[in-house]
């Protein structure tokens, strides 16, 4: 330890007893702490009915579990097992770091109240969290993992993380088509798999944020997250990492380069990070450049960021699609896909977009396509159901290169 100041040295007793019930959680766990040099001073005062308090000038203090906690003052209440720090708070543990100018440490919980330019990292995955009110508990025993909640504080700046996730693995070559069409189609051309092994982040944004160790992420209240080209909206955002998925709800919505996608539902899948597929689930609308499609369901096929294909069905029949809670007629609508004065109808529609360029599109099932290209040319005493050039039949299959 370092030698303490004369100060100091001579409450040197009551200080490390204070100290251990300050900062050292109890139970069989509990490691011991004390302040050490270079704190400045230390003064103890007896309150009626709140016992022994400490007030530290410049607190410096070292746990043997690694804990290091700093700031400009600090009063300690013994008894309350709670010590409020003030000004350049500092806390730092194995694998966080904690910067605010105002903090709250309630060592018997393991409970840490912070707020005021409140920085949280994650100084091995190289995450952080800043803004807003934040309470972390700590990971002790009966408690398996840290929890941290973040709102929105008094200032009114809005919570934001940033979440540092693994590379995606090689991803295996396109088979092509998806089996839920029936016509054929030519597979993909292979592509070689993103060789970029740099951890974009995930910037998460919204009224409040939950986390529970690093594989369960909660965020609520008008939420935005950002990655690279990707935009993503939603009343709340889920993200599991065991279960490499983030779930956005209510009002969800999805902005590539080239679409925009939203639904009352929509799940991304990411392993190992990388965006591999996109899945609105009703009121599914997808508008790109060159294509509107509009389903109960539709879901997108990634590759390096960038979509390759898109199917839309309806919801029944899919084990995969969540519930209704009601009944629910838009679930039974028919695909409808348009495109280039184009419009096609069918029970279930695919497309292909290689490079995110509008190849073909499958359509299967009691298929109908209209044509209005060449509306422009029909005589004025034509009756409307002549003018537009129609095909129907169980599969219909619409080049576009």
């Amino acid at each position: 330890m370092i030698r303490p100041s004369p100060l100091v040295r001579r409450i040197s007793a009551a200080a490390l007893v204070a100290c251990g019930v300050l900062v050292a959680p109890h139970g069989a766990r509990a490691q011991g702490c004390s302040w050490v040099d270079p704190t400045r001073s230390a003064q103890s005062f007896t309150i009626p009915g709140q016992g022994q308090i400490w007030y530290l000038g410049g607190p410096s203090i070292r746990c043997t579990d690694g804990v290091r906690i700093q700031a400009d003052s600090a009063v300690v209440y013994p008894q309350q097992n709670m010590t409020y720090l003030m000004g350049s708070v500092r806390f730092r543990d194995a694998s966080k770091e904690l910067t605010s100018d105002e903090a709250r440490y309630f060592s018997r919980a393991g409970r840490l109240q912070a707020n005021g330019n409140t920085v949280l990292r994650d100084t091995l995955q190289g995450s952080d969290i800043r803004n807003g009110d934040m309470v972390l508990l700590r990971r002790i025993e009966g408690r398996d993992t840290d929890q941290i909640t973040v709102t929105t504080g008094s200032d009114q700046v809005r919570p934001v993380a940033r979440l540092t996730m693994k590379s995606a693995p090689p991803e295996p070559p396109s088979t092509g088509r998806d089996s839920s069409a029936a016509a054929e189609a030519p597979p993909l051309p292979d592509r070689a798999a993103p060789t970029d092994t740099v951890r974009t982040p995930y910037v998460v944004e919204g009224d409040r944020l939950f986390l529970q160790g690093d594989e369960y992420f909660l965020a609520s209240g008008s939420v935005v997250v950002e990655r690279d080209s990707l935009m993503a909206y939603a009343d709340t955002a889920e993200y599991d990492q065991v279960a490499e998925r983030m779930l956005l709800k209510g009002t969800a919505r999805v902005e590539g380069e080239t679409y925009v996608l939203v639904g009352r539902t929509i799940n991304l899948t990411l392993p190992g990070g990388e965006m591999r597929s996109v899945r609105a689930v009703r009121d599914a609308v997808l508008t790109g450049e060159d294509l509107r499609l509009q389903a109960p369901l539709v879901q997108l096929f990634l590759r390096g960021g960038a979509m390759e294909r898109l199917v839309a069905i309806p919801l029944p029949g899919d084990p995969a699609s969540p519930p209704a809670t009601a009944a629910d007629s838009a679930d039974l609508a028919r695909p409808v896909a348009e495109a280039e004065n184009f419009q096609l109808t069918a029970d279930s529609v695919e497309v292909l977009a290689p490079g995110e360029v509008l190849d073909r599109i499958f359509a299967s099932g009691a298929a109908r396509g209209e044509s209005t290209a060449r509306a422009s040319f029909n005589v004025a005493s034509l009756p409307e159901i002549a003018r537009p050039d129609w095909l129907e039949g169980d599969t219909i299959v619409a080049p576009f290169s």
